[in-house]
């Protein structure tokens, strides 16, 4: 018996994913008459479902056909053409934005040396050596920053992380 499923999807093997643009998952196993396509909100948090890139319309990959794996990573970036998703951009924007404070105590030196540091850190798919010993660098090199500016990014950084290593 063949389950309505279990057609090869146009994406090499993957099947397609629900994601709103906060970032819940509606579904990492939906194939091109899937009934959940229609769905146009999250019930979790109201924002708008997306089944492929904004950028470059590509379908975001969900679970690998045929996998006997049920966890599902939520991608970060697209495998097309490498912008972040909306979930992750806003993650990204924000460090950003508190790295960059006028007056967040650190130079502008300073600043452009971690923004790198804290882009690969954030978006490593799982912590390992290299990303604890950025991470280090990270927390040495912010030490001399604000409170406003320092908190928050270690906040962020650390819920970053915790995600990572569910």
């Amino acid at each position: 018996m063949t389950h309505w499923r279990r057609r090869i999807q146009p994406q090499g093997g993957y099947y397609g994913a629900l994601i709103c643009t906060q970032g819940h998952v509606l579904s990492s196993l939906v194939d091109e008459m899937d009934e959940r396509l229609t769905t146009k909100r999250c019930t979790g948090c109201g924002s708008n479902i997306i089944n492929e890139c904004p950028a470059c319309k590509t379908p975001i990959r969900g679970q690998l056909y045929g996998s006997w794996v049920v966890y599902y990573e939520i991608p970060k970036f697209c495998h097309e053409c490498s912008e972040p998703y909306p979930w992750f951009a806003d993650r990204l924007s924000t460090a950003r934005e508190l790295l960059y404070l006028r007056d967040s105590g650190l130079t502008q030196e300073d600043r452009d040396r971690l923004w790198p540091l804290l882009q690969y850190v954030m978006s490593s798919p799982k912590v390992d050596v290299v990303v604890e010993a950025k991470k280090s660098l990270i927390f040495d090199a912010l030490r001399g920053a604000a409170t406003a500016c320092k908190e928050p990014l270690f906040e962020l950084l650390a819920k970053v992380i915790a995600e990572k290593t569910k």
